[in-house]
């Protein structure tokens, strides 16, 4: 007859680490006629656009709203342009600037909702 013995540290060889899960943000334009966002999935601490980087120009209306899906343990920086006549805007006429860059912690799997 056989005799089973629990091995108290198997634990340790199953692994109580979850699977990194993908993260996503969901924004709102609710203030502007229309939005011109450019949003940047990043796993980096800073929101620069570097190679590996997926970067994403788009619209949104006036009460629309875009869904940006962010990489497991990515998180989503975006940021909105200026209208050409704002008085932030320090470029050349009839080129947008933007706005500071808004980071949204999406890398542990969260799915946060925000509005422009």
């Amino acid at each position: 007859m056989a005799v089973y013995v629990p091995n108290p540290l198997a634990w340790l060889l199953t692994g109580f680490a979850q699977p990194a899960v993908p993260g996503r943000l969901t924004l709102s334009n609710f203030s502007y006629d229309s939005a011109h966002v450019e949003a940047v999935i990043t796993p980096y601490p800073d929101c620069e656009a570097r190679p590996g980087t997926a970067v994403s120009d788009f619209e949104i209306p006036l009460n629309g709203t875009r869904i940006v899906a962010a990489l497991p343990g990515a998180d989503v920086c975006w940021r909105r342009a200026l209208p050409p006549s704002s008085p932030k805007t320090a470029t050349t006429a009839g080129v947008p600037g933007w706005t500071g860059w808004n980071r949204v912690f999406t890398s542990s799997g969260r799915s946060i909702d925000s509005h422009l």
